[in-house]
């Protein structure tokens, strides 16, 4: 039987005495297969990264770094990652394009990121060893 350990995060607002839900999220801490513990874990065991989790998202940056290096969140059917588009050598910008499902954008949140998303678990590893060659 497999063992499936969830952080679960739940925010409330109580408003004359009466709580009331404002959001949930839940997360895979360990065991799981979902496309964001898979880029959880890829970028623990392949980078050294620092990782920050707020309420709707996970960024991750050096440890000197004063903007995030990548950014991770969790959509309904997909997973998001905003990434500096210069990380990326401009002749790998229309390989991931024809290669990905989803086009790259400018992520309205972190205007100096581009975000891409992903549904499947091979395009995500694939994507993050091009961002982060070994």
């Amino acid at each position: 039987m497999t063992k499936l350990v969830y952080d679960l995060t739940q925010r409330f607002e109580i408003v004359d005495g009466v709580p009331t839900l404002i959001s949930t999220r839940v997360q895979v801490i360990e065991g799981g297969s979902d496309l964001f513990s898979i880029a959880q874990q890829w970028l623990i065991k392949n980078t050294k990264l620092v990782s920050y989790c707020k309420q709707q998202y996970v960024g991750y940056k050096s440890s000197k770094a004063k903007r995030y290096d990548l950014v991770l969140a969790s959509r309904v059917t997909s997973l998001q990652i905003s990434f500096p588009i210069e990380k990326i050598q401009l002749a790998k910008i229309q390989y991931l394009k024809d290669r990905f499902d989803s086009e790259i954008s400018p992520d309205p949140v972190f205007p100096y990121l581009h975000r891409i998303y992903f549904e499947c678990s091979q395009s995500l590893l694939k994507f993050l060893e091009i961002l982060f060659p070994s």
